[in-house]
């Protein structure tokens, strides 16, 4: 390939880490109810047939029905 296209060009790259200031999580104002209805309408989570489709494959590769 190098006689056709020659030699491909040096590549050089430089990387930086940044630190980042998180903020702690806190639990005690966090109310389950509402966090389990907030989830449940996100798209996939709501999705009921992927749960069906995956407990079938998982009970399909154990050997069950």
């Amino acid at each position: 390939m190098s006689v056709l296209f020659g030699k491909p060009p040096k590549m050089s790259k430089t990387a930086t880490t940044q630190n980042l200031q998180l903020l702690p999580f806190v639990t005690s104002k966090l109310d389950i109810q509402d966090a389990v209805a907030r989830v449940l309408q996100l798209p996939i989570s709501g999705f009921k047939e992927l749960f069906d489709y995956n407990r079938r494959q998982v009970c399909h590769r154990l050997g069950g029905s």
